[in-house]
């Protein structure tokens, strides 16, 4: 083997030159896929792939802020129906008063008691207890809200935790998903307490009167 530089003669073994120390050229020198059969190199380039598609989804982060997003959004709803509700409940419960009852407005409930007596007793209360149109109506709609925000709450947060699957797979370095999974459960759990808050603000002025 000749050295390009100078032009001295090499053993073929000698990977440098003898006399000006340059590297030599080695011709013809197999390299490592050469070796490899078809089958190998096809299973070489899948993994390649799935590389490339590993590390574009970990750029991207679809599944993970997925995840997060709807695990909040899953868990804010819920929480506005528990911190409105509850206070709701008390003051419908507090605007119920007693008026004058109508039907006996101008009549003696006394005469009818002895009137009726001993079928009715008594036949009429002379007071009943009512409560504001304005509360009322407002306790039966934010009721039927609240029972709607229990039920967006709960699926919100059950695809939450199946888009932090894929995540796991796919985003392995990504906090996100488990800040959305750990919203995703505790959507899920408070959407319960959502929606029988609705049911008892829909229900409540009814009851009272």
């Amino acid at each position: 083997m000749y050295c390009p530089h100078c032009g001295n003669k090499n053993k073929p073994n000698d990977n440098f030159c003898r006399t000006c120390g340059a590297r030599l050229l080695i011709d013809n020198l197999p390299t490592r896929t050469d070796n490899l059969p078809s089958s190998a190199e096809n299973i070489q380039d899948i993994k390649n792939l799935e590389q490339i598609s590993s590390s574009k989804n970990n750029k991207n982060l679809v599944n993970s802020k997925i995840c997060a997003i709807l695990g909040v959004i899953a868990y804010i709803l819920p929480i506005i129906a528990i911190l409105v509700g509850i206070p709701l409940i008390y003051v419908v419960a507090s605007s119920v008063h007693e008026e004058l009852n109508p039907i006996i407005f101008f009549l003696d409930p006394l005469y009818l008691e002895m009137l009726f007596y001993p079928f009715f007793i008594p036949y009429h209360s002379t007071t009943i207890k009512v409560i504001d149109e304005a509360v009322k109506s407002l306790a039966v709609g934010l009721g039927v809200m609240f029972v709607i925000f229990g039920l967006i709450g709960f699926i919100m947060g059950v695809v939450a935790r199946k888009i932090r699957r894929k995540a796991v797979y796919y985003e392995p370095e990504s906090p996100l998903k488990s800040i959305g999974g750990t919203f995703a459960i505790l959507a899920i759990l408070i959407s319960f307490a959502s929606g029988f808050i609705g049911v008892v603000l829909f229900n409540l002025p009814n009851f009272l009167t």
